[in-house]
C-alpha cells in the first residue's frame, strides 16, 4: 500500500515455480498506469516490504503435452520465462517464438539468446524482416503439441484463427 492507497495487480512470475524462496517479476512502467506500475517504479526501493498473495497460476503448462509451443509478443514474454525454467530440466520438448518490433524492444533479449537451450528460442523482429510466419509454423506442428500464446490481441487472434 501507499499511504491510504492499496494496489492489487497480477504479475507473471519470471522465476521457476519450484523456487518459493523469492518471486521475480517484471513490470513495465505504463504512462496511463492506474498506480501499480508507477508505484513499483517510482516508490518501491530495494529492501521495502510488500504484502503479496500466494501465486495463482492461471497460465499453467498442460502436463499431458508432448511438446509446448510458446508464441509471445511484446512485453508479454514474461509468463513463458517461468515455463522455460520449469521445462529446462525435463524431457518434454518446447520451442519459443517471440515477436517484437525490433531487437531493442525485445524484453529479456540477453537472457533469451544466452539461455542454456537457446536453440529452442526464435526471435522475430518486424523491423529486420524476420517476421514470424505463423501459418507455416502452425501447419507443421506435431501431434501432442500444445500451443500457448500471450501478447497483443492481434497476435492472440491470429494464433487462434490459424490453429
Amino acid at each position: 500500500s501507499d499511504g491510504d492507497n492499496q494496489y492489487s495487480n497480477a504479475y507473471s512470475l519470471l522465476s521457476s515455480p519450484h523456487d518459493a524462496s523469492c518471486y521475480q517479476i517484471a513490470v513495465r512502467l505504463e504512462e496511463n498506469s492506474r498506480g501499480g506500475s508507477r508505484f513499483l517504479h517510482q516508490q518501491v526501493k530495494v529492501g521495502d516490504r510488500l504484502t503479496i498473495s500466494t501465486p495463482n497460476n492461471l497460465f499453467a503448462l498442460i502436463p499431458s503435452a508432448r511438446k509446448h509451443l510458446f508464441i509471445a509478443g511484446g512485453i508479454v514474454i514474461t509468463p513463458f520465462l517461468s515455463h522455460m525454467a520449469e521445462l529446462q530440466h525435463s524431457d518434454v520438448d518446447w520451442q519459443l517464438h517471440y515477436c517484437s518490433r525490433n531487437p531493442e524492444s525485445c524484453a529479456f533479449r540477453d537472457e533469451l539468446v544466452q539461455h542454456p537451450q537457446a536453440e529452442k528460442v526464435h526471435l522475430h523482429h518486424s523491423s529486420t524482416g524476420t517476421r514470424l510466419e505463423l501459418a507455416r509454423l502452425l501447419a507443421d506442428i506435431e501431434p501432442g503439441t500444445h500451443v500457448y500464446t500471450c501478447g497483443p490481441e492481434a497476435l492472440n487472434e491470429a494464433v487462434r484463427s490459424e490453429a
